[in-house]
């Protein structure tokens, strides 16, 4: 188990396995300042062609800075599919309003 941050100091853990990697989200993700950087996203290189699932269980609301993440996290793992599960229906509805459903499935 890879593990990218300290759960106490960072926003997300990063999981992989063979075929597919596991991103597990803090519920405070988003007010975390390493969202807004670009080692948030420099991990996706090394796992390049894995399904990639986002699990947002945890998150309550998206603001801009999760749903910017999630947009770099989609089109960063090209050509395979973002999946997010866990999704609460107000992030769910977010996910509508805001039309990400050409970058991500919800699942």
């Amino acid at each position: 188990m890879l593990t990218i941050c300290d759960p106490f100091a960072q926003p997300f853990t990063v999981v992989p396995s063979e075929d597919l990697v596991l991103v597990t989200v803090d519920r405070r993700a988003g007010e975390h300042p390493l969202l807004r950087t670009e080692v948030a996203t420099a991990w996706l290189q090394e796992h390049a062609g894995r399904h990639l699932i986002v699990d947002l269980t945890q998150v309550t609301m998206l603001n801009s800075a999760l749903v910017a993440w999630l947009i770099a996290l989609a089109t960063g793992n090209a050509p395979c599919r973002l999946v997010v599960r866990g999704a609460c229906s107000q992030v769910a509805r977010q996910i509508g309003q805001l039309r990400l459903q050409p970058l991500l499935d919800l699942g």
